[in-house]
């Protein structure tokens, strides 16, 4: 393994890494709203940043400032082919996705705090959930009137809903950055903040360990349950095969990284002088394999937890946890077996690539998907 290699893993280590500390706090996140509204106390949304009014306009026009610049950029790039017309598609369904869905955050708006306007006021004639309806039936009609587009005009109308898209979002940042009242506003993100409070409430958290209990064990037991929660995720594809063409004859550098090959086989295989790169972590030939074996391992952890506070009730708990870990993997095992004889593989590029030149997984095999969701 030569520098760039262990540049682009250490990479690719990183993005996995960042994606599951993401999905960590948005599952708190989660956890703690359902919680709060299910016991009928407050949630997460405690947790508040008082900024000034200036400040607050700044936030909330700047990411769809920031997209409407790049849509702007991609719309002075000329297109033809077959990519003017994925590209008219995408920015015309992106588009209708951004009308629909910001009258509908708009109306709800307006019906808590009322209208302050001639349009909030006809918005309030209308049932958020006929809003939903008509976005549908918008995304349905520019689907049909994309395809039944003629070729010729095919880049003149990538341009045009591009131009639309940049133009619809600057509109829609705008239009929340004058509705921001003046003052001090307290930004609560949905109560996401709640979830990074907590993190690091938890550096400084007390790590208190029973007088009698095993303290190696009682050490160990969290390492040992967050451990498979990581390392699976070494084996899940983010990503196709990208494949960089040599730019010299010195062998591989980091010059040779914007050298991006335009099109990659079928396959996902490269050409004999470029340079592959699979977008995980670990290409293993034993895939979905190596992916049971370090999930069993949090039922050691279950286990481990339960005994090492020498605490009767607490053993209990963990044989409990344990007992229901093994019979849930023992189902979820027995429903992908038949996926697995389908694909004919347990790569899991190799499946994805599968499910993208047939069908997805969940039509091939149905009664297996509703085995593998409820276990």
């Amino acid at each position: 393994m030569n520098l760039v290699e262990l540049v682009l893993a250490t990479a690719k280590i990183l993005v996995v890494l960042l994606f599951v500390l993401n999905a960590a706090a948005i599952a708190t996140w989660a956890d703690r709203r359902q919680s709060a509204m299910v016991q009928d106390r407050i949630g997460p949304n405690r947790a508040v940043v008082f900024v000034p009014s200036i400040v607050a306009r700044l936030i909330v026009v700047g990411p769809p400032a920031l997209l409407a610049c790049i849509a702007g950029y991609l719309s002075l790039r000329e297109v033809r082919g077959p990519l003017a017309f994925d590209r008219t598609l995408a920015m015309t369904e992106l588009s209708i996705l951004v009308g629909w869905l910001s009258l509908l955050l708009l109306a709800a708006h307006v019906r808590v705090h009322g209208a302050v306007n001639a349009l909030e006021a006809w918005l309030l004639s209308f049932a958020p959930r006929n809003i939903f309806y008509a976005g549908l039936g918008l995304h349905a009609a520019g689907l049909v009137a994309t395809r039944a587009m003629a070729p010729e005009s095919a880049p003149l109308a990538a341009k045009a809903s591009m131009i639309a898209l940049a133009a619809l979002l600057t509109l829609v940042g705008a239009y929340a950055a004058a509705r921001v009242p003046e003052g001090r506003i307290g930004i609560r993100l949905a109560g996401l903040l709640h979830a990074a409070a907590d993190a690091m409430k938890m550096i400084w958290k007390e790590d208190f360990i029973p007088a009698k209990a095993d303290r190696l064990l009682h050490a160990l037991a969290p390492l040992l349950a967050l451990f498979p929660a990581l390392v699976t995720f070494a084996v899940i594809p983010f990503g196709d095969t990208l494949c960089f063409q040599d730019g010299g004859p010195r062998g591989w550098d980091f010059s040779d990284l914007g050298r991006l090959a335009p099109v990659v086989a079928r396959s996902g295989s490269c050409a004999p002088n470029q340079l592959p790169v699979h977008l995980q972590v670990a290409d293993l030939n034993v895939g979905i394999l190596y992916l049971f074996a370090m999930a069993g391992t949090g039922v050691v952890g279950a286990a481990i937890a339960g005994w090492a506070s020498d605490n009767k009730f607490s053993l209990l708990g963990g044989l409990r946890a344990a007992s229901q870990m093994v019979s849930y993997e023992v189902a979820m095992g027995i429903s992908l077996i038949g996926a697995m004889m389908i694909y004919g593989t347990v790569r899991l590029d190799e499946m994805v690539r599968w499910q993208g030149e047939h069908t997805w997984g969940i039509f091939a095999q149905p009664l297996a998907f509703i085995v593998f969701y409820t276990a």
